[in-house]
Parts: structure tokens; C-alpha cells; sequence
């Protein structure tokens, strides 16, 4: 009878204890992703002040020591984000970032993290939907979703493989997989 009780109280521990690390983690994720929409906002108003002076004409935005390539708009899911020129654990914090191509090679995939500042509903896109990509250029690349898919978190050779004009991509709830948006260029408009 006692150990059954001490067993119980273990379980019970347990429970508690995961229970706890659970709150912590979602805890820090919600901290994360508030940090992140700071940052994001605040690079966001710095672009188009950027623009609007049109400080050196150079092909990027430095701003805080980061290198910005332009602006993703997706308008069916209200998500505007700044692309990062490069992917990094400090950069993933400071919107999207180039996991690879560029979009005049027409073989451009980025990278965001599932917050809700970034890129948490890209899972509700549909095809036919219409994603924008401003370069610092101000040229506007203009893409249709043509096709999703989940691939292994590790699979990089999934993610680059086939013929799409433009990829994004972000990792599902559970962080083992990642949602790929795959798209073709629809036109290009200097703005």
C-alpha cells in the first residue's frame, strides 16, 4: 500500500514537473515572438523611411548592423515581414530571412519562425494566392502559390529541389517539420 502511494506521489511530481517545463516553454515562445514583433514593426517603418530618403541608393538596407533585402506581403494572411539578406539564429529574430537564390535567379527560398508576428497561419495560405516580394530595388516580384506541402525538418534537399520560381517556408507546431509554400513568378513592376 505505501509504495503504491509513493509511486503515486511520484507520478504526481512528474506531472507537475512537465507540466511546469511546459509553461516555461510556451512562456519563453511568447516572449520570443513579442521581442520579434518589436523588432519587426520598428525595421518595417525604418524601410520605408529608408526609402523615402533614398539615403545611397545601395541594393540593401543596413539598419542595426542587418542587411535587409526587401519586404514579403502576403496579403491574404495580413502578414508583412522584412527579409533578412542572410539566415542566422539573430537574424530568424528579425523577420524572414534568404535560406537561399535570390529572386532574379528566380530561385528564391526564405525562412521564418512559426510566431505569430511571422509566419504561424502560412499553413492556411491556398493556391492561387498572391504573395509580394519588394526588393530594395523597389521592384515588385509577384507571386501565385501553386503548391504546399510538409517535408522533414531536416530534408534540405526537399526544400531546394524542383523548379519553383519562389519558396517559403517555416516549421509546423511541432517543430519537426517544416510548411512549404511553393511558387511561380507572376510579374515583376518596378514600383
Amino acid at each position: 500500500m505505501k509504495s503504491k502511494k509513493r509511486f503515486g506521489k511520484v507520478l504526481l511530481a512528474v506531472g507537475i514537473m512537465l507540466i511546469s517545463i511546459s509553461a516555461i516553454m510556451v512562456i519563453k515562445y511568447e516572449i520570443h515572438d513579442m521581442k520579434s514583433e518589436k523588432i519587426i514593426k520598428d525595421v518595417l517603418r525604418r524601410i520605408e523611411d529608408y526609402d523615402a530618403q533614398n539615403n545611397d541608393n545601395s541594393t540593401l538596407y543596413r539598419i542595426n548592423d542587418t542587411q535587409y533585402i526587401g519586404v514579403l506581403n502576403i496579403p491574404s494572411l495580413d502578414v508583412v515581414l522584412p527579409i533578412c539578406s542572410e539566415w542566422n539564429s539573430e537574424n530568424s529574430e528579425k523577420g524572414v530571412c534568404r535560406y537561399s537564390g535570390s529572386v532574379k535567379e528566380k530561385n528564391f527560398i526564405m525562412a521564418g519562425h512559426n510566431y505569430r508576428s511571422m509566419l504561424r497561419n502560412l499553413s492556411e495560405i491556398e493556391t492561387g494566392s498572391e504573395i509580394i516580394i519588394t526588393d530594395s530595388d523597389q521592384v515588385e516580384h509577384r507571386y501565385i502559390v501553386t503548391y504546399t506541402e510538409v517535408i522533414g525538418g531536416y530534408n534540405s534537399e526537399a526544400m531546394t529541389s524542383g523548379e519553383w520560381d519562389m519558396t517559403v517556408f517555416t516549421c509546423t507546431i511541432s517543430g519537426n517539420s517544416r510548411y512549404v509554400v511553393r511558387c511561380v513568378l507572376k510579374e515583376r513592376a518596378k514600383m
